[in-house]
């Protein structure tokens, strides 16, 4: 698989692939997205226009990276699949994980628009929730008395 890495006037990392994301090749892949993402990448575009196979491990491999990127406030846009692979991502359910643009330019949109670092503050809020829930329900079994009949 060979990768080819620009960066637009915004930022935005583009990595545009070709060939097979499999398991020859998502070792090298995901090697160089996590140096990416530690040399500080946080909106990235995957131009899968040039792909014509993923596996489950390559599919593992997205998935990853949006993980990595999410508590950072960042994002993974996918653009321009095939029709099979985008057939592939459909099924595997990739379509409520991933946005999925036609284009490079609407991926770009999609990026620039994306609430990343509000993702990350409504983790935070949920969390907090949790927390306050689980209090309030230990104060109020220290006030309501156990009676043992």
């Amino acid at each position: 698989m060979d990768i080819f890495q620009s960066t637009s006037d915004t930022g935005i990392l583009t990595l545009t692939m070709s060939g097979r994301l499999d398991a020859d090749t998502t070792a090298g892949f995901t090697d160089k997205l996590n140096a990416l993402i530690d040399g500080g990448e946080r909106r990235i575009i995957l131009d899968l226009s040039g792909i014509d196979y993923v596996s489950s491990v390559g599919l593992r491999s997205l998935i990853l990276a949006a993980k990595r990127l999410a508590p950072l406030g960042g994002k993974v846009v996918l653009c321009a699949p095939q029709d099979r692979i985008l057939k592939l991502l459909e099924i595997a359910g990739f379509t409520s994980i991933f946005t999925i643009a036609p284009t490079r330019d609407a991926a770009i949109e999609a990026l620039q628009t994306s609430p990343g670092q509000d993702i990350l503050q409504l983790q935070r809020l949920k969390k907090r929730k949790l927390h306050l829930r689980d209090r309030i329900t230990f104060i109020e079994d220290q006030l309501t008395p156990d009676i043992i009949a």
